[in-house]
């Protein structure tokens, strides 16, 4: 399992974790975890991404695809290296993921 379900909670929804890394090597389990997520979250959960240190496009269209499916109901903190914060500002990728 790649995502954690922790004990923390946003706005009154649950709060699950990602570390590491979410890109192509893993976006498909990922996803597959999220979907399962979605079904039994009705009313929308929060993602939190931390100490991420491989973050790619497949992870950025993720989240905007969970976003625009979603809307208030999906949330998410994004906690990278300054390094990948560099790279998606010079790629243009960070307006996409704000």
């Amino acid at each position: 399992m790649i995502i954690i379900r922790t004990e923390s909670k946003n706005k009154k929804r649950p709060v699950f974790r990602i570390e590491k890394e979410i890109s192509i090597n893993n976006i498909e389990s990922i996803k597959s975890e999220i979907e399962s997520i979605v079904l039994a979250e009705k009313d929308g959960f929060h993602l939190e991404l931390k100490e991420i240190e491989n973050f790619d496009l497949p992870a950025a269209q993720l989240l905007m695809a969970l976003k625009n499916k979603l809307g208030e109901k999906f949330s998410y903190t994004l906690d990278l290296r300054k390094d990948l914060v560099t790279l998606l500002e010079h790629t243009g990728i960070n307006r996409y993921i704000q």
